[in-house]
């Protein structure tokens, strides 16, 4: 219900239910700790649609990241660096946006998770336009270009021409 009213522009429920969800898994079940990180990045994921610059996005995925230190978890915790990358970047904070991402990337080279390698390596090439580090954006660009055209969907391929279009 949360996730559905943030969707819909209404925040304040969001956050109502979003956070009574968190309370809907004891602590001693197994899965206590995943719930709890689903539970804040989907509030993070809210507040970012709220207010891209809202210090609440990185305290929420910070938190859900504390929750999920356990190997298993590295993909979801990739995601959550992905979203600090996003409101590290609102914020236009590029080398803190950068950094995240670069995590995620290798967590996602590591686990071969090919379209979020692509989605990382378009936010890295975008950190380094920002920067003026062109050659690099590029190098970056034309990786995530590959892979998604090898296996991505149309609306990823034309994400990454987007961006090319941009760098040039």
């Amino acid at each position: 219900i949360g996730h559905c009213y943030a969707h819909t522009g209404e925040f304040d429920l969001a956050e109502r239910y979003l956070l009574e969800a968190m309370d809907t898994v004891p602590e001693t079940d197994k899965n206590y700790n995943s719930h709890r990180a689903d539970v804040l990045h989907e509030l993070a994921m809210a507040e970012e649609f709220k207010d891209d610059t809202s210090e609440k996005i990185i305290a929420y995925l910070t938190e859900a990241i504390e929750l999920l230190k356990d190997e298993q978890f590295a993909v979801r915790v990739a995601n959550c660096r992905m979203g600090l990358g996003n409101a590290y970047n609102n914020m236009e904070k590029v080398q803190e946006a950068l950094k995240n991402y670069q995590d995620a990337a290798e967590t996602f080279e590591n686990e071969y998770a090919l379209l979020n390698m692509a989605s990382a390596y378009c936010n890295i090439g975008n950190c380094y336009i920002k920067l003026k580090d062109f050659e690099q954006a590029e190098r970056f660009h034309e990786k995530a270009l590959k892979l998604r055209i090898k296996y991505g969907s149309h609306s990823h391929i034309s994400i990454s021409y987007y961006n090319m279009a941009v760098l040039n």
